[in-house]
């Protein structure tokens, strides 16, 4: 059923090579940037998709229940789905338009997740543009990471959430009145698909809004007015989906209360694959090393597989970028409104994963939804290069 597909599903297949490819070269026109640089990426990406394709057949792999949940017959189609219902949704819509195969499938979802490396990639070569430090010429190859590409390729929410990022990171970095529409919709995307951190987004922005207003009275109005009302509006929402008590709850309780809820309820994400032996006992860490194994772990010295020592390679070389940035970076130029919306972004969402997460396994494939903001925001940090 996974490795199997009609002459016409082939050559659909094959179309969607070929469609993504001269998409790919419109859309490099249309945003003016590099179109043999961004054909690369997008072959590079699709490569990992075939790789990802491969390595699901004779694995476990979510890949297999979306596509398995989305053709069947007896699937409840729901208008508003959010998560892995969306994922579902679409292979959904596209079995009734195409009948696309399983692996027709990876290419559609590799495609979504091409696109938003592309527009990431547009604009730390924006901002690395009249660089000559090697580090800042290095950043120009971030998005060569294989790991970039194959935790973005396969069926699922990843591809979507990397495409809703590419967006929303193209679109703050070439801000316009035009623009906010673009911008909107990339939330609007992550919101189908991870609303929690849709939720985090959408309050970054507006904060950086408010702090970057020129019209110090009325525009701040207005963004206050569409904080509050967004916050009434999608809370409960996004507490519904991370199983999180509702606000009708909530009110009836008091500070302790809440606070003791929440805390059963970070126990319970951790709980979620503790089972696997990817996962390890974070309880006793305090915040700082959560983050550092979120972000880093495996190190180079974890020998249990080949997949692991790879992760371990890839994760030091991060590191090691990361900490060179650090140290050879200087006149630091933070104020400014994309910089304060990635700090707020980044902090919040990592805080929240590295407490609720236990499995580096999960933790591996999560990261490289915000990794980006993270490099571009050590590229940016420094006047000179802006």
């Amino acid at each position: 059923m996974f490795n199997s597909e009609d002459i016409l599903q082939t050559i659909l297949s094959i179309s969607l090579i070929f469609a993504g490819l001269v998409f790919t070269n419109f859309l490099s026109n249309r945003i003016k940037i590099d179109n043999i640089r961004s054909n690369i990426i997008y072959i590079w990406h699709t490569f990992f998709a075939v790789l990802y394709y491969y390595y699901s057949l004779n694995r476990p792999a979510d890949s297999k229940n979306y596509y398995f949940e989305g053709i069947s017959s007896s699937y409840n189609f729901t208008l508003f789905g959010l998560g892995s219902e969306f994922v579902k949704n679409i292979i959904y819509i596209f079995n009734h338009l195409f009948e696309f195969s399983y692996f027709g499938y990876f290419i559609l979802f590799s495609f979504f997740g091409a696109i938003g490396l592309i527009l990431i990639d547009s604009v730390i070569l924006k901002l690395t543009k009249h660089n000559k430090n090697i580090l800042f010429n290095l950043s120009k190859y971030i998005v060569f990471i294989p790991s970039f590409s194959f935790w973005s390729c396969a069926i699922g929410k990843e591809p979507i959430l990397m495409l809703g990022i590419g967006i929303l990171i193209f679109s703050i970095y070439n801000i316009s009145r035009k623009k906010y529409l673009v911008l909107m919709f990339s939330i609007l995307l992550i919101f189908l698909v991870r609303p929690h951190i849709a939720f985090i987004l959408f309050f970054s922005l507006m904060l950086s809004f408010f702090l970057f207003s020129n019209d110090l009275k009325f525009s701040k109005i207005i963004i206050l007015f569409v904080s509050i009302i967004f916050f009434f509006l999608i809370s409960p929402i996004v507490l519904k989906y991370i199983n999180f008590m509702s606000i009708n709850e909530i009110l009836l309780l008091n500070f302790s209360e809440i606070i003791n809820n929440y805390k059963q309820f970070i126990q319970e994400r951790r709980l979620l694959n503790a089972d696997s032996s990817s996962s390890i006992d974070i309880n006793n860490f305090n915040l700082l090393k959560k983050v550092f194994y979120y972000l880093f772990m495996p190190l180079l010295f974890y020998e249990q597989n080949i997949f692991i020592v790879y992760v371990g390679i890839e994760n030091t070389i991060i590191l090691f970028f990361i900490i060179m940035f650090l140290f050879t970076t200087s006149n630091f130029k933070i104020y400014n409104f994309q910089n304060i919306f990635i700090i707020c972004f980044f902090i919040a969402s990592l805080i929240f994963m590295a407490e609720t997460t236990s499995n580096l396994g999960i933790a591996n494939r999560q990261k490289w939804t915000l990794l980006p903001f993270l490099f571009i925001f050590l590229i940016s940090i420094n006047k000179k290069y802006k």
